[in-house]
């Protein structure tokens, strides 16, 4: 990923916001008992990660995950591999405050935190001040793919949160991988999480650097389809490939 053009890379475990997602996701995450991924398994395979990989590393994880092995050994354990912030998705702004975001301070760790549709102007508002990095403006995992695909009701979504002219950058988490969502994601945010995209090209290819490199093959494409106006918030972008 780092030498084929992503930008950042999305490092997640299956879980159970995974197998709550679409029957790819949900395929991803379903495993035996006997090659069942866990963190302490993660962090080994991540323990000599920058010696190859320069670019920024994310981890996504669900709050259980990370309170069953204990916040503080994840942030440290974060910190010792070269990983540079993480993304939780069940965390809410009050267990960011009470339990999080004291340790993750501590050892330098950006915490970036989800927004959706039913959040309070206030309760954003509060995430941005007290969070860094970037803010993750996501559909419901809870929602149907159709649901989550109903382009109208996510481009208002979408430019509420950019008119609010929050502190911190924006990051769309949604498929860009067709054309109409890749110029909403150059509209309204300043980058996007590829996630269903590449994982429906890897499970069709089975190997990662053709996988992403089709895939970045495509979103030029559609960046070279773009208005000279639209061109403009593009580069730079960010592209996270979980």
């Amino acid at each position: 990923m780092d030498k084929n053009g992503v930008d950042m890379a999305l490092i997640g475990l299956p879980s159970e916001y995974s197998k709550a997602g679409n029957s790819i996701a949900r395929d991803a995450a379903a495993g035996t008992p006997e090659n069942e991924m866990t963190l302490s398994i993660l962090f080994k395979q991540l323990r000599h990660i920058r010696r190859t990989a320069q670019i920024p590393l994310i981890l996504l994880n669900n709050l259980n995950d990370i309170a069953e092995f204990g916040i503080e050994s994840y942030c440290r354990k974060c910190v010792e591999c070269g990983i540079d912030g993480v993304i939780i998705p069940d965390l809410s702004f009050d267990d960011y405050h009470k339990r999080v975001r004291i340790v993750a301070e501590r050892y330098g760790l950006l915490v970036m935190m989800f927004v959706t549709p039913d959040m309070s102007d206030e309760k954003i508002e509060l995430i941005d001040k007290h969070t860094s990095g970037f803010i993750c403006m996501a559909i419901p995992t809870a929602e149907t793919d159709e649901q989550r695909n109903n382009v109208p009701n996510r481009r208002d979504f979408f430019k509420k949160i950019k008119d609010m002219k929050l502190t911190n950058s924006l990051i769309a988490y949604f498929d860009v991988t067709t054309k109409s969502n890749f110029q909403m994601a150059c509209e309204y945010a300043s980058g996007a999480i590829v996630s269903n995209g590449f994982m429906e090209l890897l499970t069709e290819e089975r190997d990662a650097e053709l996988a992403t490199k089709k895939l970045i093959q495509k979103l030029k494409k559609y960046k070279a389809s773009l208005s000279n106006k639209q061109k403009e918030a593009v580069p730079g972008q960010p592209l996270f490939v979980p």
